[in-house]
């Protein structure tokens, strides 16, 4: 091993010793190089996956997941969220260290869209009593569009919203626009004691129409060992509702395998 000064890598690492890189020499190439250790991989992505979510870190990882075929697409998932945090630590944790994600709730969207309205002059009371417990007279987010733009991939947990407020389906519609607008991919999430339909908080007509061709996937049971073939068994721990292209698409990953 080279004599190299202390990195930041883990100093117990057998790999690296601490140093954060060990060494690599290319066929193609006379001077050796050095390549990330992956005990240093394996903490940014434990990083990543708290900046994305705070307490994912702490999830059961599944095996597998459907999940993960929709790391770039839109998809509407009824889960648990016991289950579905086991399921998105799997994808997160497979797509490295630098997966621009964020999951934020229907209380999020609404907190960020009444930012510009002082404290005293807001009628919602989950927005209230947040904005109270930061005692800050503006959210985290300065409008609607700084929460729902920067992600690669928005994550939005509908159902968290529990006071009711008029505007709030049409906020998330507005919200799920604008990343159709800008061709980057959403997630929907919500539960099976509260799906987002008929008498949910964040649910109106419009919102059920521009979700209606979206695939969705509804995660059950324990979802501590699952994996793609199982889909289609009736004892499987996910059921999938997705549109014919994405059935053939799977279809044929599996024949080739």
């Amino acid at each position: 091993m080279s004599d190299f000064p202390q990195g930041d890598g883990d100093p117990g690492c057998p790999k690296c010793g601490g140093r954060g890189v060990v060494d690599y020499k290319s066929p193609r190439s006379i001077v050796p190089g050095t390549l990330v250790c992956s005990c240093v991989r394996e903490r940014d992505i434990l990083h990543n996956l708290e900046r994305g979510w705070r307490g994912l870190t702490k999830a059961r990882p599944v095996e597998a997941t459907p999940l993960s075929e929709y790391a770039g697409q839109d998809l509407w998932v009824t889960s648990p969220l016991g289950v579905f945090r086991n399921h998105l630590y799997r994808v997160a944790y497979d797509q490295g260290p630098r997966w621009p994600f964020n999951l934020f709730s229907d209380a999020d969207l609404m907190d960020s869209w009444l930012s510009r309205v002082e404290v005293h002059d807001i009628y919602d009371t989950d927005v209230f009593l947040e904005r109270a417990r930061r005692s800050a007279v503006s959210g985290r987010f300065a409008a609607l569009v700084d929460l729902v733009d920067p992600p690669g991939l928005l994550i939005l947990r509908v159902g968290v919203k529990v006071a009711r407020n008029a505007a709030m389906p049409e906020v998330l519609l507005e919200g799920l626009r604008h990343r159709e607008q800008v061709s980057k991919p959403t997630w929907v999430v919500d539960s099976p004691g509260n799906s987002l339909g008929e008498g949910h908080v964040s649910y109106n007509e419009p919102v059920g129409e521009f979700l209606s061709d979206w695939d969705h996937i509804t995660l059950s049971g324990k979802g501590v060992s699952v994996s793609q073939e199982r889909a289609g068994d009736s004892e499987s721990a996910f059921d999938l509702d997705l549109s014919p292209a994405t059935r053939a698409r799977m279809a044929a990953q599996r024949s080739s395998k």
